[in-house]
Parts: C-alpha cells; structure tokens; sequence
C-alpha cells in the first residue's frame, strides 16, 4: 500500500509542478488530496503519530506564511498549501529537508538564469516545480 501512496504523491507531485510551471497556479484538489494520502499514509501503516503529522503540517508551511507576510509575494498561497499538506504525508523532519533542497534547486536555477541572461526582469519564478522535486527526493 505505501508504494501506490507514493506513485499517487508522484503522480500529484507532477501534475502541481506541470500547471505551476504553466499557469503559476496550484489546483485546491491538488493538496486536498494529497492531504487525505498523508492521512492514509498514517493510518493504514499505523504510524499516525498525531504530534509529527500535526508539527509537518504548520513547521515549514507557518514560516514561508510569515515570511510572505514581511516580503510580499516570497511565495505563492499555493506553495503554501502544498507544504502543509505534505508536512502530513512527510512529517516534519522530512518536510523541512524537501524545503531546503526546494530552496537550494529555485536559487541555482535563479543563478542558471542570471548567467545565460535569460531572465530580464521577471521579479518571481514558480516555487512549485522545485517544491515538487523537494517533495519527491525526500519521499524516496
């Protein structure tokens, strides 16, 4: 069961990533469900421990809120979502390492770009897409 948990979370993971990447927007359905298989996840595996599913859910998602509160548009409400929801699905520990790697992947894109000249004066790039990647590596 925990593998087809997975290929679904995969399968999510690239749906979120094509239509941000696109349309710089993540479907709702998207974290709802991804938010019901990290429910799963836990009860079906029995490893549904209340105080990490709860700490995944606010640990990563409450401090991107913040800090898109001081700096506007830091991130998207969707990327927002996205984290909490897979907090659930990860827990917090992997949650917070699918963040840093999904902050280190947009920065060296960020700078792929700077050099190639490639991004003139777009002020914000879709978080989504690395957040996914993020997501997928610590799921593994």
């Amino acid at each position: 069961m925990e593998k087809w948990l997975k290929v679904f979370m995969t399968i999510i993971l690239a749906l979120i990533t094509y239509q941000d990447w696109k349309e710089r927007k993540i479907r709702n359905l998207y974290v709802i469900l991804i938010f019901i298989i990290g429910i799963l996840k836990g009860i079906y595996l029995q490893q549904w421990r209340w105080s990490e599913q709860l700490l995944g859910l606010v640990s990563v998602s409450i401090p991107m809120f913040l800090l898109n509160q001081i700096n506007h548009n830091s991130f998207g409400m969707g990327d927002l979502k996205v984290a909490g929801a897979t907090g659930v699905f990860l827990g917090a520990r992997k949650m917070w390492s699918a963040f840093c790697i999904s902050v280190f992947l947009a920065g060296a894109y960020i700078i792929f770009l700077k050099i190639l000249k490639k991004e003139k004066h777009k002020k914000t790039i879709a978080f989504g897409p690395f957040l996914s990647i993020g997501i997928f590596m610590c799921m593994l």
